[in-house]
């Protein structure tokens, strides 16, 4: 089973400088790209904790490939070999992620990250999709009449006999592609059910059944022991899927014949259904209309009760339309569900692509409105094996989603999605779930509202081999919750294992690379994270782990192994950026921490922080291990001397705070200080005002007595409605602000051009006598003078040669005393 890996008394820090077999090439180095994340100031102090250790940003770059494992991502490798990239890797994926991303750019970064090749995305390879359908209509254009000629009534009648036989070879395909055979029984269906909607099924899933058509197929015998054995070896799932062979000790490899999915066909198909199901919700019906469409109430539709528009029946199961009003959908036979509105309930297995013989590879539920009870057991509420399954649940009423293992977003070789685009919404799942995914992609996304995440296992942003699984919430006050179940034996017998909460893994004795997951929660809500062993933007064996959070007074509690923790040849990373947040992880690795040959990076940018427990850019066994908090007043508590900035065994251990007045647990550790804790390990907290580069004599000192008399200059930064109306570029107040400070730390860097500075920036408008502007005026500071308040009040506390920056009404000055 996938865990027995987790406890191997034998690491590759204890055989360093053996690897197993020979290593395989590296990753060409990215190095540092500036981003919001990891910002070219921070950069420059990087450059400079390292400098104080004796390091150089190449350093850092050392090889930790130290198995040439199979299935191994690329993005994994240049995460491990190339630290500082890490932080643009998460920017860019909780960009391509984010809640208002279409699902064009979601499938498409997904499949970057597991190294499939492009061409897909192509025009010339979309518009393939399409060419099944578009013969048959290229034979109706062949047979129809030119209106420029007289043709006979024989003729007339033969063309139209010609369309005819043709319409009917096409709806023939159509059903046979989405129903799974010819033989469609219609078995119901409203006087009005098409008055309003004016789409067909059949003609608008050309897109997601064409892309899905062109998969390679794994041989069917094959496809049905790997589904036997995938959800059960990798997830640990009780069961196999529906339509699974029985399982044989003789059988292939699974990770071999897993890998053997055809993925870019079926990202594809998940994108042009998702789409298409986008462009649906024009469906949704003005209050005046809901009464029109509420549907008719009959028996002839198995498991479906209250008002139905219409329902049909094949091969494969059924497509129902549902009415305004509750619906009751119970079974586990339906292809595709339209409901229109109303507090309806789901029972048992919906949104569920499985491509084996006799099940729908593409199903999925779109629904109008309505607080909705989900309620199914496993591979469900957006799963995709060998295909794509996806619900959307839109209204934003306040619903409720229960599943068991692989649901609610799960791509297990396939895509599976759901997206809620609001209110306060339950997801409660045991595994694989919550946006999972294991040779494919899973994804779920809430737009907004307060949710709660409850799961056992592998959830909330998480991937196994080959996989990439996501998480997005949107704006809200959220908990996410894992764990609480299986406990984490032998190592403990009173803590549970979680691995959530964009977490990663790979399988060690399986000698395989692992996976991408991330957990995005955006907004500024006030979010609640618990989880217990390994969550929280970590990762463990060739994997890439990510949790990110934009805003509000967020907490984190974990028990081991996490909060931007890479564990074993491994990725991990937590960002937070901005809001009082408190992180607690009693007994390490994480809060910035690696172990073993790893990377472990937690980035604060802004905000008031406690951190509590070991690690806190903490490098064990050859590890790099980063905590940066960017501003505001910390506090670093640890129950250990060998943490906060030190670690263990060639390690890299570096915790950097920029900004504020912060405490530390370590006595020898203080605030404002360069204190080196080892080689290669050091906290670098700055000194007020202190940064690469400075000039210190530019800083300003108390001037005792203070002058009565001071000659300046100054460079003015103005925005929109200070009074200053010809600056340089149109401008918010916090844009000024961001300006001039920027001004500020350039004007006091070792030689700086000031002139020049004055040139590029100075937006006083001002006129001299002999018509002249005011860029370099010099400018006599008295008490009688007549100069703004702030600025002569700056001007007569600074020494001669420094600089400093203060507000008038006419806008920011950076003011610089020349004599």
């Amino acid at each position: 089973m996938t865990l027995i890996f987790l406890w191997a008394a034998k690491t590759p820090a204890q055989d360093a400088g053996k690897p197993e077999s020979a290593e395989p090439a590296e990753p060409a180095a990215k190095g540092f790209q500036p981003g919001k994340f990891l910002t070219g100031d921070d950069y420059e102090h990087v450059q400079a904790a390292l400098d104080c250790i004796n390091l150089k940003p190449k350093d850092l770059e050392y090889n930790k490939v130290l198995r040439d494992d199979r299935l191994r991502l690329k993005v994994c490798d240049q995460s491990l070999n190339d630290p500082l990239s890490v932080p643009k890797t998460a920017e860019d994926a909780a960009d391509a992620f984010k809640t208002a991303s279409p699902a064009t750019q979601r499938c498409m970064h997904a499949g970057e990250l597991l190294d499939l090749p492009d061409e897909r995305w192509t025009p010339t390879e979309l518009q393939k999709d399409a060419a099944p359908i578009r013969k048959f209509y290229e034979r109706m254009d062949a047979v129809g009449l030119d209106p420029k000629k007289k043709w006979t009534d024989e003729e007339i009648a033969e063309a139209s006999r010609k369309q005819k036989e043709i319409y009917a070879e096409l709806d023939a395909y159509q059903a046979t592609q989405f129903y799974g055979g010819e033989d469609v029984k219609e078995l119901f269906k409203a006087e009005n059910a098409f008055g309003v909607f004016g789409w067909d099924t059949g003609r608008d899933m050309v897109g997601p059944l064409g892309a899905i058509s062109r998969k390679r197929d794994i041989p069917a015998a094959e496809a049905a022991h790997l589904a036997a054995v995938l959800p059960q070896y990798v997830l640990e799932s009780p069961s196999g899927l529906p339509g699974s062979a029985e399982i044989k000790e003789d059988a292939p490899d699974v990770f071999e014949k897993a890998a053997t999915a055809d993925l870019e066909p079926i990202l594809v198909a998940g994108d042009r259904l998702a789409t298409w199901l986008s462009n649906l919700p024009g469906l949704q019906l003005r209050e005046d209309q809901r009464d029109k469409y509420v549907g008719d109430v009959t028996d002839t539709v198995p498991g479906v009760t209250g008002g139905i528009m219409g329902a049909w029946e094949g091969p494969w199961g059924k497509f129902v339309i549902g009415g305004t009003g509750p619906n009751t959908y119970e079974g586990d036979d339906f292809i595709g569900i339209i409901d229109l509105g109303g507090d309806d309930t789901y029972k048992g297995r919906v949104a569920c692509g499985i491509g084996l013989e006799g099940h729908a590879p593409i199903s999925f539920v779109l629904d109008l409105g309505g607080d909705d009870r989900y309620l199914g057991g496993d591979f469900t509420q957006g799963f995709g094996f060998l295909g794509v399954g996806i619900l959307h649940d839109l209204g934003g009423g306040n619903d409720y989603y229960k599943s068991g293992f692989c649901a609610q977003g799960c791509g297990l070789c396939g895509y599976g999605e759901l997206y809620d685009d609001g209110g306060d919404d339950v997801y409660q799942a045991d595994s694989g779930a919550q946006g999972a995914g294991c040779f494919g992609y899973g994804q779920l996304t809430d737009a907004g509202g307060n949710d709660t995440y409850r799961g056992c296992r592998y959830v909330q942003g998480f991937a196994q081999v080959m996989g990439v699984g996501v998480l997005t919430d949107g704006d809200g006050n959220d908990i996410y919750y894992a764990g609480g179940k299986y406990l984490h034996q032998p190592l403990f017998n009173d803590r549970y294992q979680s691995l959530s909460q964009g977490f990663a893994i790979g399988n060690r004795y399986g000698e395989t690379g692992g996976g991408v997951a991330l957990l995005l929660d955006e907004g500024d809500g006030n979010d609640t994270y618990q989880a217990d062993i390994f969550g929280q933007g970590a990762s463990y064996w060739y994997s890439l782990g990510m949790l990110v959070d934009t805003g509000g007074n967020d907490t984190y509690t974990l028990g081991q192994y996490g909060q931007g923790g890479g564990i074993h040849l491994s990725t991990g990373i937590l960002v937070d950026l901005k809001g009082n947040d408190t992180y607690s992880n009693p007994y390490g690795v994480g809060l910035g921490g690696a172990h073993d040959w790893a990377v472990g990076w937690l980035i604060d940018r802004d905000g008031n922080d406690l951190y509590q427990g070991n690690g806190q850019g903490q490098g064990l066994n050859f590890a790099v291990g980063f905590l940066l908090d960017c501003a505001g007043n910390d506090s670093h508590c640890t129950n250990t001397k060998g943490s906060v900035g030190k670690g263990v065994n060639n390690d890299i251990s570096i915790l950097m705070d920029l900004g504020g007045t912060d405490f530390y647990g370590p006595k020898e550790v203080e605030d404002g200080k360069f204190t080196k804790r080892g080689e290669h390990e050091i906290v670098y907290d700055v000194p007020e005002g202190w940064f690469p580069g400075l000039d210190e004599s530019t800083l300003p000192t108390v001037q005792d007595p203070p002058p009565e008399k001071a000659v300046v200059q100054h460079i003015l930064i103005a925005w929109d409605g200070s009074g200053v109306d010809t600056q340089k570029a149109v401008r918010s107040k916090e844009e000024a602000h961001e300006l001039a400070l920027e001004v500020l730390k350039k004007a006091r860097k070792k030689g700086a051009d000031w002139g020049k500075l004055q040139d590029d920036y100075n937006e006083d408008c001002g006129k001299n006598p002999d018509g002249t502007d005011n860029t370099h005026n010099n400018y006599t500071a008295t008490a009688e003078a007549r100069l703004v308040k702030p600025f002569k009040d700056l001007a007569l506390s600074l020494g001669v040669g420094q600089i400093d920056i203060c507000e008038s009404k006419y806008g920011y000055h950076i003011i610089k005393r020349i004599e």
